[in-house]
């Protein structure tokens, strides 16, 4: 699906540079990866000011 999507690169959570975003605390960023909003039937919105790659796609 991710090269369906035509994105042009694939990033990764792993791949993520916390140091350069210092205001998207890691575990902050961490919880929605485990899903449980998906059960809980909650939304996940990223903000933020331009630059802290909250547009990405990670996996």
């Amino acid at each position: 699906m991710v090269r369906m999507a035509g994105f042009p690169a694939v990033k990764t959570l792993e791949s993520y540079d916390f140091k350069f975003a210092t205001s998207a605390p890691k575990r902050q960023i961490e919880q929605p990866v485990a899903l449980a909003f998906v059960a809980r039937k909650e939304n996940v919105v990223f903000l933020g000011p331009s630059g802290l790659g909250q547009s990405q796609v990670y996996l």
